[in-house]
């Protein structure tokens, strides 16, 4: 019996997973938008390590490209929601409540936030 070796498309696919590596191919008659002179994204509150993951980040993009970065902390999984939905940020900094949201479970089984 052949042995099959399952680690190397595993670590593959767990690599894509957490890095969320997804194949961008340009053209070279693409344009791309005007760069924003400010980018907002809301986050997690500012007593957490991610406020600060976040905060790091800011200051790399902003030496890097010069786009300020701001971080509009969020006390819950649906008021971080409902500030992106309603256009007051722009990027949404999540993480275990991107499933409940997409499925419509937990605090977004309601018809106002779920699901997403």
């Amino acid at each position: 019996m052949k042995k099959i070796n399952y680690l190397i498309p595993l670590l593959i696919a767990l690599c894509m997973f957490l890095f969320q590596v997804v194949p961008v191919f340009a053209s070279a008659s693409l344009e791309l938008p005007p760069k924003p002179d400010v980018i907002t994204i809301v986050g997690y509150q500012t007593t957490g390590g991610s406020y600060t993951q976040l905060g790091i980040l800011g200051e790399l993009i902003n030496k890097e490209f010069g786009i300020k970065i701001r971080i509009m902390p969020a006390a819950n999984d649906v008021a971080r929601v409902l500030m992106l939905n309603g256009g007051m940020a722009d990027v949404l900094y999540f993480a275990t409540g991107t499933f409940f949201a997409t499925e419509g479970l937990g605090p977004f089984a309601e018809i106002n936030v779920g699901p997403q």
